[in-house]
């Protein structure tokens, strides 16, 4: 889920939730990838391989 997303989720400003962020204060995992901001349990949402 992206930042802004999550934020919203969670009745959070956007720009409260990038602040905690940029300080290290976030309350979940969270990486940069590329443009976004990726939050939640990361390791759950990698792309899965089955038939």
């Amino acid at each position: 889920m992206n930042l802004r997303d999550w934020a919203l989720s969670q009745s959070t400003h956007p720009q409260t939730a990038y602040r905690w962020y940029r300080t290290g204060e976030m309350l979940v995992p969270a990486r940069k990838v590329g443009k976004l901001i990726l939050v939640g349990d990361l390791r759950s949402e990698e792309p899965t391989h089955g038939s």
